[in-house]
């Protein structure tokens, strides 16, 4: 095998976590005896090779791998094993969630890996530091260690891990909501990963792809690179993943189709406790959480939204955290219960901030500018909006800016100035226009159509999509009627 393709291969089974063999309730003494046979450095080089093709259900016989690798090395004084036997007991610790033991081992491991100038291991160990400092929101920190790895993955001329960790900076931007350049990033990587051959990261691309066409209200792309994700992953998994269908789920409300939005979700509640997928689980809480609030059904909305915030919570995602507590600031404010909509929305702007959370906190900030144009304190609210419009604008977040200018159409209503009232209105019908016209809609309904074979189905969408195209030029025309009169 050439050595290109070996190293490629290695890359593979640090960052997938190989799915080789689980052995996970054997006892450890009885699998290091296996190799007692061997030479030390080969007894070391196996064990050591073996942690690495352990399943996520066996971290803890891979920490206690690592550690009699770790003793064996520094008898031996044998500096790639004490580099390959740290990482082991980085990952395992990561695997258990826990992040500062995982970073002290990946930190030492790192440090022998460049002593050594060791390329392949540098890269590896930069990966998983990103990954590590992603995962804690320190995206700084984890940007320096993913052009690291990207810099040692050129040198190696490893596309597989190039398009990985290219596909991970997206992510970086994502998470900051920054989807433009997560968008351009994510793209950069799928085309590497599509040379490479790699179905599994393509897979992930495509979704990634599709989250970020979601978040910038394109729902025909969104779900067409969603749809395309899905059948991918048929390929080499017998369970569709419940990401995909929570998120399919999500475009079917923004669809006002809530009967199949709640079997997606339903769908993916059951994948999820299938693969016991934390992440999984969660996220289809809070696809069922939405849908609950849209029927006005706000006991089971916010239920299912705790639910949600326990398991982000166990995977301590920020971002999630902060999204569900905004989420359960808006379930409270249409219960009328100002205070405690408030409380929430408080506190998701301060995690938000907290996190370098764009979009969280940008979205935060103009719920809770509501909630002062509610009580009236009209001159904070104004000056609040108007600084967060500029950055929904900077990072085109085109969900807030809506929002934030129907707001400040709101406000100006207030306080009896009409005429810059109507002058917010039309920004935001014109972006709204722009976003979800009729040829939009069209689009979107033709792909629903190829997904979904069921002709009634194809009617009732196609109804509902002219009602509220009409809804929403009746409500304009109402809006502009009553301005002009009061000019």
């Amino acid at each position: 095998m050439p050595n290109k393709n070996k190293k490629t291969i290695f890359f593979l089974l640090l960052v997938l976590n190989g799915l080789l063999f689980s052995f996970s309730l054997e006892d450890t003494n009885v699998i290091i005896s296996r190799f007692n046979n061997l030479p030390i450095i080969e007894k070391i080089d196996s064990l050591n090779n073996y942690a690495l093709s352990l399943k996520k259900d066996a971290t803890n016989l891979r920490i206690s791998i690592g550690r009699e690798c770790l003793v064996l090395s520094q008898k031996e004084k044998y500096e790639l094993g004490l580099i390959q036997s740290q990482y082991n007991i980085g990952a395992g610790f990561f695997h258990l969630l826990q992040r500062d033991s995982a970073l002290f081992y990946y930190r030492k491991s790192l440090y022998l890996a460049n002593k050594s100038k060791n390329v392949l291991w540098l890269m590896n160990l930069s990966i998983n530091l990103g990954q590590l400092f992603s995962e804690k929101y320190k995206f700084d920190s984890a940007m320096v260690y993913y052009n690291l790895g990207l810099y040692k993955a050129e040198l190696l001329k490893d596309s597989a891990a190039i398009g990985y960790l290219i596909n991970s900076v997206g992510l970086l931007y994502w998470k900051k909501g920054d989807f433009n350049t997560a968008l351009i990033n994510y793209k950069k990587s799928l085309k590497i990963l599509k040379a490479v051959g790699d179905d599994k990261q393509i897979a992930v691309s495509l979704n990634n792809i599709a989250t970020s066409y979601f978040q910038l209200g394109n729902y025909k792309l969104a779900l067409d690179y969603f749809i395309s994700s899905s059948e991918l992953r048929k390929k080499y998994s017998s369970t569709t993943s419940p990401i995909i269908l929570t998120s399919i789920g999500l475009i079917y409300i923004e669809l006002n189709d809530t009967t199949l939005a709640h079997n997606y979700f339903n769908e993916a509640l059951t994948n999820a406790e299938t693969t016991n997928s934390i992440l999984g689980k969660a996220y289809a809480n809070l696809g069922l959480g939405d849908l609950y609030f849209k029927q006005k059904k706000y006991n089971l909305a916010i239920d299912n939204y705790n639910i949600s915030i326990k398991y982000y919570t166990e995977l301590n995602d920020q971002n999630g955290i902060a999204k569900l507590l905004n989420k359960l600031g808006l379930v409270h404010l249409e219960e009328n219960k100002i205070k405690l909509a408030e409380k929430y929305f408080l506190l998701a702007y301060k995690k938000s901030k907290e996190n370098d959370l764009t979009q969280s906190e940008v979205e935060s900030f103009a719920n809770y500018n509501n909630v002062l144009i509610i009580i009236g304190q009209y001159n904070i609210a104004k000056e609040n909006l108007a600084k967060i419009y500029k950055q929904a604008q900077s990072g085109n977040l085109v969900s807030s800016k809506l929002k934030i200018l129907k707001l400040q159409a709101l406000l100006h209503e207030k306080l009896k100035d009409y005429k810059t009232a109507l002058y917010f209105n039309n920004l935001f019908y014109n972006l709204n226009d722009s976003l979800f016209n009729e040829n939009s809609l069209r689009i979107i309904s033709e792909i629903k159509e190829k997904h979904e074979s069921d002709k009634k189905e194809k009617e009732n969408a196609n109804l509902l999509i002219e009602n509220n195209i009409q809804k929403l030029d009746i409500m304009y025309r109402q809006k502009e009627k009553l301005y002009m009169s009061s000019l």
